[in-house]
């Protein structure tokens, strides 16, 4: 049987973590200085040898109330043995980044695998003007090893040396030295549906640079979902005397628990200018 496959997608042989092609990751395993590492709950493909697959939790009493209470989703698992490993999400393009006693921030959702070597933790950017109390939050690697990310499209790699700004959901990784905030660009026309779409973006100053991917995610994916001018929407009429009341769909998370806020004050505008009442915020 002859195929120019059999060429272009055969298996590397090398240990440890690495790019089997664009858009899938291979880890070998067995040797001393690779027995395990870390990945995205549900992101193997494939597997050779022996491996076994646990649960990992958020590692410590900090990192578990951080998830639980700014819904930063990081759902790991632990993977271990001797054999090859491929991991993958949904034909994202796959980037690996070695860090060398350095600090990386990443949006919880293009983490796809990272090293034991690093150490992780779950950070917050205040933004809105203090208008959200918890502000929105990241995951950030320290250490040195090597951290997998997935892209949604081919990324571009912007040097910061001048004020950035990259919508939140695009934001892939960027240099923690920077230092990040939340701009908001929200205008009045955004609560009667006359939004630009561009309601906020992650900003960026100082000495760097800021991983970008071609796309805005998966629809409410990622740790820094926010809400876009306009989304609000009146929902169908419910039996509460034939009023309307707002569409839950309508409700996009703005970083879990602490983010919601000002979804609530924006909700309540949108509820009353519905009902006819004037909004006392």
């Amino acid at each position: 049987m002859r195929s120019e496959l059999f060429q272009e997608a055969q298996e590397i042989q090398q240990p440890g973590m690495r790019l089997q092609n664009r858009k899938m990751l291979r880890v070998g395993l067995g040797t001393d200085a690779h027995r395990e590492f870390y990945a995205r709950q549900g992101s193997m493909v494939a597997y050779q040898g022996a491996i076994d697959f646990a649960y990992q939790g958020a590692g410590s009493v900090g990192r578990f109330m951080k998830k639980a209470f700014t819904g930063e989703g990081l759902p790991l698992m632990k993977v271990s043995g001797q054999g090859d490993v491929f991991l993958a999400h949904e034909a994202w393009d796959v980037h690996l980044i070695d860090l060398e006693e350095e600090s990386l921030t990443v949006n919880g959702a293009n983490v796809l695998a990272f090293e034991p070597t690093l150490g992780w933790d779950i950070k917050r950017i205040q933004g809105f003007g203090g208008m959200v109390s918890g502000g929105l939050f990241n995951t950030v690697f320290t250490g040195r090893g090597r951290v997998a990310v997935a892209c949604h499209g081919a990324p571009v790699l912007l040097q910061v040396d001048q004020p950035t700004f990259v919508d939140t959901q695009a934001a892939v990784a960027w240099s923690s030295s920077l230092e990040a905030g939340i701009r908001s660009t929200v205008k009045a026309g955004a609560f009667i549906g006359r939004g630009s779409g561009e309601a906020f973006q992650l900003a960026l100053e100082g000495r760097g640079f800021v991983l970008v991917q071609a796309s805005e995610g998966a629809p409410g994916s990622g740790p820094l979902r926010v809400l876009r001018a306009g989304a609000f929407r009146p929902g169908p009429s419910r039996a509460r005397g034939g009023r309307r009341s707002l569409d839950d769909g309508a409700v996009v998370g703005v970083a879990g628990g602490l983010g919601r806020h000002l979804l609530l004050r924006l909700a309540l505008l949108e509820h009353v200018r519905w009902r006819g009442l004037v909004p006392l915020l």
